[in-house]
């Protein structure tokens, strides 16, 4: 069934603004792994060249998004955008209590399996919202990521690698959300 045209520009904008979230989000957790893996030099650099050909596109994305969206703020659109801003502050929120409670509780092990898996599930509804198929597998691919990695792979030098797949993996879906709004 095809989409009306405003619809899927209003699609094409969302995803634009998920991809630059993807990019800035994908350097964090790169930075976040250098940190946890004491390999400062090797993956600084790398970080820092793959940031800018993600975070750098993207935001060219979403500024050409900007300039192809209605004019006329249509109610499809509005409805989009709460749903959009939703589905993001419920993640934070969950993140946000995560990084409380785990700790908390005692289970700080499972903090870096949690905000994986958190990640995973908010791009189930984001990849409908958004017109995105990639998105799902995307999601899947960092939910099994976060519940193998929790259950056969605990520990803190692990957290680094699994902080490191969950970088690129955000990377590789920045990069092509960017191939399909050309």
């Amino acid at each position: 069934m095809p989409h009306e045209p405003a619809q899927t520009e209003a699609a094409h904008f969302f995803r634009s603004i998920e991809s630059l979230i993807l990019a800035v989000f994908g350097t964090l957790w790169i930075l976040f792994a250098i940190q946890l893996l004491n390999d400062y030099w090797l993956w600084l650099v790398f970080a820092a060249l793959a940031a800018i050909f993600t975070i750098v596109p993207a935001a060219l994305s979403v500024r050409r998004a900007y300039r192809r969206r209605p004019a006329e703020p249509t109610i499809s659109l509005e409805r989009d955008r709460r749903i959009f801003a939703i589905i993001h502050i419920v993640e934070g929120v969950l993140i946000i209590f995560a990084a409380w409670y785990l700790p908390y509780s005692g289970r700080s092990l499972w903090l870096i399996p949690a905000i994986i898996l958190i990640i995973g599930l908010h791009l189930l509804p984001i990849a409908r919202l958004v017109q995105f198929a990639s998105f799902y597998v995307l999601g899947v691919i960092l939910i099994l990521l976060a519940l193998i990695g929790a259950r056969f792979v605990p520990g803190l030098q692990s957290d680094g690698y699994k902080s490191l797949a969950t970088g690129f993996l955000l990377w590789i879906g920045s990069f092509l959300v960017f191939t399909r709004n050309r």
